[in-house]
């Protein structure tokens, strides 16, 4: 679907009613068109008495009025003397939840007192302030693929979109390039000739090439680290894109694929210097992004959808060509509190152990797929957490705690083979949830003892009870239930301990709901000689004198 940039209609800085501007017109002519279409007036205040007109009239219906940008006139400014405010959209891909701001002392950095918003769940954004003062984007996350946006968005101040392209014609203006030449520059760099680079969106607009020119700067500022190091990289590639067409003309393109310029930008010396730990691997892992986003074209039998959808993976998903050793060093360039959405795939690798696994996790906000060496729990228990991470587990103690290995399930999207494991010990629920588990394959026969909690549920037990060969329950102070769990369980042979246990009964077949009858209460009584704590059904003393056993929590209503 296309997305067309519109923004609300103002009067005197109120807003009117249904009235809404297109930022570009000539996108729509295919639109709103024919018997839906209206005349204005030419006359700029007879056109604004009948915007208002139209308004008033058509307030109560589903109807709304877009006026092209062309038959606004001039902007108009609110009391405060500030512009009306600017629609748009954040696009790396789409940006949600990304700090919009006018950077107002041009330091980068979203300051108090500067106009301010957060990017939408579409990436979208409606700012106001100053239309003078160039907008800026940090933070965010990618709406398709979740992964955080770490570098440094830059923009002119009326752009409608911002993107890794706007970066560098803001990053040209803020060098002294007029902003005309800056755009026209930047066109020339990327082969981009008649691109309305400061408000088309490559994305609705299904603009490959613009889309591919844009990802393959963002990979720049992401290799660098994002952040100061992205601003560094950006602002030697609007030099670099200056220098090329001052000394060779109009026809020198900036190939960001190619390894000799991308080591220039990245090790490039003076104020925009960046230290890495290994800038050949940043090289290296870039080059073979932006190459294999370079080779993206839309042929027969491959959509838009499809290119973008290879061009995103490629943000996320390292080229094959790269080896481990590159990978690593790559993601050691990154700091701890700036890391990377990459995902490593180590299956070729080898057996790693918990200790190496953990190494990789610490360099990456990504997935991890690996076979892990280690097959003790106590190694496993230090394994990092990730819901994502495939790892390939066995476990061969022949005893463990359920909590740890329900705790283990959560670190793997894989299937855990535990059939080793023959004694189970944890709380009802945890053994539960563990034999109930899809992702942990163990025998059927297990031995479980049940660890005493604040409620130990019968129904729980009963379960354990079904897919187990015993239970141990012995360490139980008290269970819970209604009378069929609690009935069930107090005379199921393959659990022993429960012969004292106490007894709270919740339902039962008692006239009013969470009651018993005397029958089950007794029933329930004569099992344990721990005490009974139940609801008793209403009735006569006649009938309640038929309770048999003594010492127990019983709430009786007496009805005679």
């Amino acid at each position: 679907m296309r997305k067309i940039a519109i923004r609300e209609a103002f009067d005197n800085g109120n807003v009117i009613s249904n009235v809404f501007i297109i930022e570009k017109p000539e996108t729509c002519d295919d639109i709103f068109s024919g018997p839906n279409a209206i005349t204005l007036p030419i006359d700029q205040e007879k056109r604004g008495k009948f915007v208002k007109k139209w308004s008033n009239i058509n307030k109560y219906l589903y109807s709304i009025l877009l006026i092209p940008l062309s038959a606004c006139g001039p902007s108009k400014r609110d009391s405060d003397g500030q512009e009306i405010p600017l629609t748009g959209f954040v696009i790396d891909d789409y940006l949600r939840g990304s700090t919009v701001f006018r950077d107002a002392n041009g330091n980068n950095l979203f300051d108090v007192g500067e106009t301010s918003v957060l990017s939408g769940s579409d990436g979208s954004f409606t700012i106001g302030g100053d239309k003078n003062t160039p907008l800026v984007v940090t933070g965010g996350f990618d709406i398709n693929t979740g992964k955080e946006f770490i570098g440094v968005l830059k923009a002119p101040s009326d752009s409608t979109v911002i993107t890794p392209l706007t970066t560098i014609v803001q990053v040209l203006v803020d060098q002294g390039t007029d902003l005309s030449l800056a755009v026209s520059n930047v066109q020339k760099a990327f082969s981009l000739s008649g691109e309305d680079i400061l408000n088309l969106d490559p994305i609705a607009d299904e603009n490959l090439d613009v889309l591919k020119a844009g990802v393959q700067v963002a990979n720049l500022m992401e290799a660098v680290g994002g952040t100061e190091n992205a601003l560094k990289a950006t602002k030697t590639l609007a030099s670099t894109i200056t220098s090329n067409i001052n000394s060779a003309g109009n026809t020198v393109e900036v190939d960001l694929s190619d390894s000799t310029t991308l080591s220039a930008i990245i090790n490039a010396t003076g104020e925009n210097s960046i230290t890495l730990t290994d800038s050949s691997a940043a090289v290296a892992v870039l080059t073979a992004q932006n190459t294999s986003i370079s080779n993206l074209e839309i042929t027969e039998g491959v959509t838009f959808s499809n290119a973008k959808s290879q061009v995103s993976s490629g943000q996320n998903e390292l080229p094959s060509t790269l080896t481990t050793e590159q990978i690593k060093k790559y993601l050691e360039n990154f700091s701890s509190v700036n890391l990377p959405t990459i995902n490593v795939d180590l299956s070729n690798e080898g057996s790693l152990t918990v200790s190496e696994i953990n190494e990789w996790d610490a360099l990456t906000n990504g997935s991890i797929t690996a076979v892990i060496a280690d097959n003790d729990m106590s190694s496993l228990n230090n394994l990092a957490s990730g819901a994502s991470n495939a790892f390939s587990i066995t476990v061969s103690d022949t005893t463990a705690a359920a909590s740890e290995l329900i705790s283990l399930d959560a670190k793997t999207t894989l299937s855990i083979t535990a059939g080793s494991v023959a004694n189970v010990s944890g709380a009802a629920s945890d053994v539960k949830a563990l034999i109930q588990s899809s992702g942990i394959s163990m025998q059927a026969n297990l031995q479980v003892v049940l660890m005493n909690a604040s409620e130990n549920l019968a129904s729980d037990i009963s379960a354990i009870s079904s897919a187990t060969k015993s239970i141990d329950a012995s360490q139980l102070s008290s269970i819970s239930g209604s009378r069929t769990f609690v009935q069930e369980i107090l005379s199921d042979s393959s659990i022993s301990g429960l012969s004292s246990v106490n007894v709270n009964l919740t339902t039962g077949s008692g006239t009013v709901p969470g009651t018993v009858t005397v029958t089950e209460v007794n029933d329930i009584a004569e099992l344990t000689s721990g005490s009974v704590t139940a609801s008793l059904s209403a009735g006569s003393l006649s009938a309640l004198s038929g309770l048999t056993e003594t010492g127990n929590a019983y709430t009786i209503t007496v009805t005679d």
